[in-house]
């Protein structure tokens, strides 16, 4: 343990100041026994008692340049008990300046230094206790100070100040923190658009594995791109090809191949036909189901089994054709040409619903010889 123990020299002056010894003859007794510290303790005394030509020469003395920027400041000040506040807040002595400031009816200045120095509980007891409320500095005072309570993990109290501070970013991190997600949900559509803090939310989101309402949040803060990205890490995508296709966003395809090879490699096929269902590559996701029912078939999988397999095969061939002749018409509807390109259009409908039609009669008969296949017979 150090134990620092004061000089004789540094003792005596102390007591000295505390007598009514005449500040000449306290910087003679200094100026014999030159030291910083009894330079500190003379320039110290000589501020409080508002002698500036000797506290000059005692902050010259110790190459004090900023304590004589101060003096100079402080000699601008007409008020003597304001200068005597301003030089305990010098030397950190905060409670004498706001007991000087309160004295001399300044509450304003003590809550201006309190602001200053991030005592935002002084700050607001003093505003409640003078009735000087400077709703601004209340305002910043209540979010600081929840902003302790936060760090501390004492959320309820963290929430009961931001509420009180209006600061609805602030609630929103303690509701991410209980894990209250319907509160933060309710906020999204308040937040204006391009708001930075709705990207922050997205992220908070994602990190939870909410990938809607994340999604929501990238979408109002206008990054399509992070909303996609979010569905493809989480495996959503029929929610990812359903963004790419409203945002005009082409490198879902790369994306879903780069997927689709992972699950090839895994040989999971079931998830394989459920990603290009989602991705609406019905006739891929047929051939799929047909190679499973075929290998199914081999190992003596039930007939029953087979069939839905088939049967469903034959369902994404359907869905396929019902999308392609619906755009069709759809541009057809739409089109302004001569009606000679409308008949073409239509002609071409006609054979590629026929050519669609024959091979979903396909399949459908691969199912049903499939499934009659395996029936017994005596």
């Amino acid at each position: 343990i150090i134990q620092k123990i004061e000089t004789r020299v540094l003792r005596d002056l102390r007591d000295l100041t505390k007598q009514k010894v005449p500040i000449e003859d306290l910087y003679n007794y200094v100026n014999q026994n030159s030291n910083r510290k009894l330079w500190e303790l003379l320039a110290k005394h000589s501020l409080f008692k508002l002698d500036f030509t000797t506290a000059e020469k005692a902050l010259i003395h110790m190459n004090d340049y900023m304590g004589l920027v101060f003096l100079q400041r402080v000699k601008t000040i007409d008020d003597d008990n304001l200068k005597k506040a301003e030089i305990a807040q010098f030397f950190e002595d905060y409670d004498q300046a706001e007991e000087i400031y309160n004295q001399s009816d300044r509450k304003d200045l003590s809550i201006a230094m309190r602001l200053k120095l991030g005592q935002w509980d002084k700050v607001i007891n003093l505003m409640k206790d003078s009735g000087v409320v400077q709703e601004d500095n209340l305002k910043i005072s209540y979010s600081n100070y929840a902003d302790t309570f936060f760090q501390k993990k004492e959320y309820d109290k963290a929430e009961e100040l931001y509420k009180k501070a209006d600061n609805t970013e602030g609630l929103i991190n303690v509701w991410f923190e209980t894990e209250e997600f319907e509160k933060v949900i309710n906020y999204i559509e308040k937040f204006p658009e391009k708001s930075e803090f709705l990207a922050k939310m997205g992220e908070k989101f994602e990190n939870y594995g909410l990938c809607e309402e994340a999604v929501n949040c990238y979408i109002r803060y206008g990054d399509p791109k992070k909303a996609i990205d979010t569905c493809v890490l989480m495996n959503k995508w029929n929610l990812a090809v359903e963004l790419a296709e409203k945002n005009n966003f082409f490198q879902i395809e790369g994306l879903i191949n780069k997927f689709g090879n992972i699950l090839i490699e895994k040989n999971k096929k079931m998830d394989l036909v459920e990603l290009y269902r989602k991705a609406h590559r019905n006739t891929e996701a047929a051939k799929i189901l047909i190679k499973i029912a075929e290998d199914l078939k081999i190992l003596n999988a039930s007939p029953m089994t087979l069939k839905k397999i088939y049967v469903v095969a034959a369902l994404e061939m359907e869905s396929f054709k019902t999308r392609l002749i619906d755009a069709q018409i759809t541009n057809i509807t739409t089109q302004n040409g001569p009606s000679a390109q409308q008949s073409t259009t239509l002609d071409t409908l006609i054979t590629s619903d026929l050519s669609l039609s024959a091979r979903i009669s396909f399949i459908v008969l691969i199912a049903t010889a499939g499934f009659i296949s395996l029936i017994p017979f005596p």
